[in-house]
């Protein structure tokens, strides 16, 4: 398997996106204490800002997932390959996307990429719920709790997109 890495594809653009800027330059770069002192100071904007957002695009990154790493969208970009009749590129395309489906094994990381979103999803909705509650002892508990529950569900969610292709995939 070769990976254009010159070559960018909208999927891994988001799977950049979701590893680095949100998964380790905001969620999991951040301690416990880290973020007890978030909750008891001056808040988490990103947190109510974006999280949700980042895991329904994590959703659609799902949706997406076995088209999004194809070579098949190179037959509609490769100039060579513009003056083809729309049933040949057709044809060229879903020939190119069966070969690399089978030689890939992207299909494989499907239901584990599903699994982690949907664990980080229910994660983030118990950690707001605890974000939300008035301060005090008991409740510091249960929001360091659900912060390591999200945390935990985080760290799974970044492997899996490690695992993913860095471009546009050839079989």
């Amino acid at each position: 398997m070769l990976t254009l890495h010159g070559i960018s594809c909208n999927s891994d653009i988001l799977r950049s996106q979701l590893k680095h800027t949100w998964l380790e330059n905001q969620l999991t770069n951040k301690s416990e204490d880290d973020i007890v002192l978030l909750w008891l100071g001056p808040g988490w904007p990103a947190l109510v800002r974006e999280f949700h957002v980042r895991v329904s695009e994590a959703g659609e990154l799902v949706k997406d997932f076995e088209d999004g790493f194809s070579p098949a969208q190179l037959v509609d970009r490769l100039k060579p390959l513009s003056a083809l009749a729309d049933d040949t590129k057709k044809a060229i395309r879903q020939a190119v996307h069966a070969v690399y489906l089978e030689r890939s094994g992207i299909a494989d990381l499907k239901k584990p990429m599903e699994n982690a979103v949907t664990a980080l999803s229910g994660a983030l909705s118990r950690f707001f719920v605890a974000w939300e509650q008035p301060v005090s002892e008991q409740t510091e508990q249960e929001m360091r709790k659900a912060w390591r529950d999200l945390y935990r569900c985080a760290e799974c969610l970044r492997d899996l997109l490690d695992r993913l292709p860095r471009g546009i995939v050839l079989p």
